[in-house]
């Protein structure tokens, strides 16, 4: 996920409060460099049973990572248990090739409500796995764009059936 670093603790914050605390992991501090330890950690995180439907582990600055940190999570990014969501922060779109040939990137820039629309109008969102997407980045427009009702954008998606 692509967004101004100002945003990151707002976003961690919103995806913590969705599920189980023990679902959830994020290195000590978010404007760090994850170090490798920190990727084992994710890995080892990553391999215990969710106790709710999913576990999220959060990775900050994805576009400033040393080759060995983002080789530290490959088989991770590859091979990713069921239900284990691994959301990269980063300030650009200049992720290493590594990582970025193995991830969906969404940029999120805090421009105007318009642009969720495109984003979420690209997705293909067919069925109930599209509908659990879409509620996802609508849960998240508020975040970058302080002020927006939230009640009222899901309801002006929900009359257009193309994004749901």
């Amino acid at each position: 996920m692509v967004l101004p670093a100002d945003r990151w603790e707002a976003i961690a914050a919103e995806v913590r409060s969705q599920i189980h605390p023990a679902d959830y992991w994020q290195p000590a501090d978010l404007s760090a460099l994850p170090t490798v330890a920190d990727i084992a950690d994710a890995r080892s995180a990553a391999s215990f049973t969710a106790v709710g439907r999913a576990k999220a582990i959060m990775l900050p600055n994805a576009d400033q990572w040393r080759p060995e940190v983002a080789n530290a999570l490959l088989k991770l990014l590859e091979e990713a248990p069921e239900g284990v969501h691994l959301i990269l922060l980063s300030g650009s779109d200049r992720l290493l090739p590594t990582v970025r040939s193995r991830v969906r990137l969404h940029t999120i820039d805090g421009g105007d409500i318009q642009e969720w629309g495109e984003v979420i109008g690209r997705l293909p969102l067919r069925g109930e796995a599209g509908r659990a997407r879409a509620l996802e980045l609508l849960r998240l427009v508020p975040l970058v764009h302080p002020g927006v009702n939230r009640a009222a954008v899901a309801k002006a998606f929900s009359n257009d059936n193309s994004y749901l």
